[in-house]
């Protein structure tokens, strides 16, 4: 992963046109979409073979986020007050993302990772509940994947852009002076992500209050 920051990075320098900004990344974010996918799905299933009471005890600390969250939401009166505190929230995340690829160029894994074992909890667990026989997997398994997934792709996504733009510049400030030219290039391109990962992470709070919670 570091390597493909870096090579991202002096990608940035030769592309001349950038008329699209995603694309231009296309290459890492698909790795970033693959890993994540495999952990969330290793997460959800592991979750739903487990017996309870050893699914209680390996994801004690997931278990006991998602019950902080469904209390913030149940505690708040109007969608507006709930509005914001998710937003904050995501916006904590999405800085951590940031700041741990800038550290570390592939840093931000560890908050994916994170999110990845918190979102496959709480998936598998709506997965569960839904579950009654063999039949019911055809229901349970696209209702439990459809209440987070809804909102949690554009947060996700989100989140790669802010560990792109975090490892990029930390492969520019290793490669190119911070006063020169090439920097300022790769700098900018990072903030238009961050910009757009910003954009997202609103979007993604939105369709979590108002339509995600709903279901």
């Amino acid at each position: 992963l570091v390597n493909s920051l870096k090579k991202e990075a002096a990608e940035d320098l030769k592309i001349k046109n950038k008329t699209w900004l995603v694309g231009e990344h296309k290459d890492i974010l698909s790795i970033f979409f693959f890993l994540f996918a495999g952990m969330l799905l290793a997460y959800v299933t592991w979750y739903i073979m487990l017996p309870k009471e050893l699914t209680n005890s390996v994801f004690n600390e997931q278990i006991r986020t998602i019950k902080a969250i469904n209390t913030n939401v149940a505690g708040r009166v109007t969608r507006p007050d709930l509005l914001k505190i998710i937003i904050m929230n995501n916006f904590k995340v999405l800085f951590f993302c940031l700041l741990f690829s800038l550290i570390y160029g592939s840093g931000a894994i560890f908050i994916l990772t994170w999110n990845a074992s918190v979102l496959g909890t709480a998936i598998g667990n709506a997965i569960k509940i839904n579950l009654s026989d063999i039949w019911s997997y055809f229901s349970a398994v696209p209702l439990g994947f459809g209440r987070y997934m809804l909102h949690g792709i554009p947060e996700i996504i989100a989140y790669f852009l802010a560990g792109i733009a975090g490892g990029i510049i930390s492969a520019g400030i290793i490669r190119h002076r911070t006063k020169s030219k090439k920097f300022k290039e790769v700098l900018l391109d990072s903030l238009d992500l961050i910009l757009l990962a910003s954009v997202l992470i609103i979007i993604a709070s939105i369709i979590e209050v108002y339509v995600s919670i709903q279901m």
